[in-house]
């Protein structure tokens, strides 16, 4: 089945800051259910009630700062009230028969439109890699620019050629020896990287063996059937399902 994809789009936010921006794109979300009192009349039910669950669905962005991926919400997309009972019902019985009733509260208006899908997205890893060398690479040019502004300073203030390679020496010796280092520790920062994905995988996969232990045990000794659902890693199966 053909994608209708489009890639997130990056905008750097002015300053200082170095890999401080928003990415943003048509499918970023977020969803929150939250708890409301008050008194209302919801469709699907026919008494009154004083406690509902709102649920609320924003367009989202992800904002980058200082290191920290941070999805934020703005604009709201649908806002519905569910009661105690209907939201139990949501939860505990899904994809059963057209749902259970809701009641809107906020919506916009006018035909559904298809959203574009996000592509397949680099790992957290190779982000965190590529982030690094563009931090990197930005202070280099930084230095490269400092260095250049010095250079012509000392240019134009009359010292002689001797005195002027005399300041500048030390200078460049310290910008070659700081591009050095930052391979170095570009590709000690990747191996690390590697490792830490590596034993995280492997705490995940113990974590979740554990939970179904558990989760066998009890069923066990509650005399019922084991049943486990279908679980497909296929990027494809999933995508045509």
């Amino acid at each position: 089945m053909s994608r209708n994809e489009q890639a997130p789009l990056y905008v750097a936010t002015p300053g200082d800051n170095l890999n401080d921006g928003i990415t943003k794109h048509p499918a970023y979300g977020m969803i929150v259910a939250s708890r409301v009192s008050g008194s209302a009349d919801l469709f699907g039910s026919s008494v009154s009630t004083d406690g509902m669950v709102m649920i609320t669905i924003r367009e989202a962005d992800m904002h980058h700062s200082h290191g920290h991926d941070t999805p934020m919400a703005n604009k709201v997309v649908t806002e519905i009230y569910l009661t105690e009972a209907q939201w139990v019902g949501l939860i505990s019985r899904m994809a059963i028969g057209s749902g259970v009733p809701c009641t809107f509260r906020q919506k916009r208006e006018g035909p559904a439109l298809p959203v574009p899908q996000i592509p397949p997205q680099p790992s957290a890893a190779e982000r965190l890699r590529r982030r690094a060398q563009d931090m990197l690479d930005k202070s280099q040019a930084k230095l490269d620019e400092a260095f250049a502004e010095a250079k012509a300073e000392l240019a134009a203030s009359g010292l002689s050629k001797a005195k002027q390679a005399a300041i500048l020496s030390p200078m460049s010796r310290m910008n070659d020896h700081g591009q050095a280092n930052r391979s170095y520790q570009t590709e000690v920062l990747r191996e690390n990287t590697e490792k830490l994905v590596t034993e995280a995988k492997v705490e995940l996969q113990a974590h979740a063996s554990s939970v179904v232990t558990a989760l066998g045990i009890q069923q066990l000794q509650q005399g019922g059937p084991i049943t486990l659902p279908r679980i497909s890693i296929d990027r494809e199966d999933a995508t045509d399902a």
